[in-house]
């Protein structure tokens, strides 16, 4: 569950501004300690001790800004490993379909390549040779016998083809089907990061949304793997 991440800071305000010792939340706004506190500046040097010692509000502020991007990364590091763990059981059902269309394939192949050899076999064997098959020519019988052969042999193509066809796409249905599974998993994944994102920055001034959203992308960018980047998620090539 997120946490809201929530603290303050002391830091000294820069030089020439009357509020000395200030107070700084996680948003960047800056609240004067002597006047929240209804304290004077002495006793909180008393307090506090030697100002000198205490970080600018700059420096305060760019440290709040890496402990949030950090903060955030984090969590969306989690929310990646959460994602990879439902991934695994699809990632090792597309091994085996594409370990057993192949096979299928390769099956289809070779079934139909022996099939084609033994009724080609069939077919030259209606042919007559010798004096009988001369007789058939001279009476017409050959050329019939030929051309009933071609035609068997192009519905043959035909029915090979309509086969490897209907394997394909049987075989392709199979693979959407488990696309989207994936391409499911993958948006829920970005989706809880784009929540992330928003719960995060829907509660900070435009100017550090700005600043940390640029800071957080840089960040994103530097950490990601090959396997995250677009055109890697998760290749369903059979």
């Amino acid at each position: 569950m997120l946490r809201p991440y929530c603290s303050s800071y002391f830091g000294l305000h820069p030089k020439g501004d009357r509020r000395g010792f200030v107070a700084v939340d996680w948003r960047g706004e800056v609240y004067s300690l002597s006047k929240w506190l209804d304290i004077k500046t002495k006793a909180l040097k008393e307090r506090l001790g030697d100002p000198v010692q205490l970080p600018s509000v700059s420096e305060t502020i760019a440290k709040t800004d890496r402990q949030l991007v950090e903060w955030m990364q984090s969590f969306t590091t989690e929310i990646r490993q959460n994602s990879r763990i439902r991934m695994e059981p699809l990632l090792e059902q597309k091994s085996r379909i594409k370990s057993r269309h192949r096979d299928e394939r390769h099956n289809l192949a070779d079934t139909q390549k022996q099939r084609w050899q033994q009724e080609s076999a069939d077919r030259q064997a209606k042919l007559n040779k010798g004096l009988r098959g001369l007789w058939d020519r001279l009476t017409g019988q050959h050329s019939r016998t030929k051309d009933q052969s071609e035609r068997e042999a192009w519905q043959a193509l035909v029915r090979d083809k309509e086969q490897r066809d209907s394997l394909i796409q049987r075989q392709l249905d199979e693979r959407q089907a488990l696309q989207r599974n994936i391409t499911h998993v993958r948006h829920e994944r970005n989706n809880e990061i784009e929540h992330l994102k928003t719960m995060i920055f829907s509660a900070l001034p435009p100017e550090m949304e700005a600043r940390l959203q640029e800071q957080f992308e840089q960040r994103q960018a530097r950490k990601k793997t090959p396997s995250q980047r677009p055109g890697h998620d998760f290749d369903l090539s059979m």
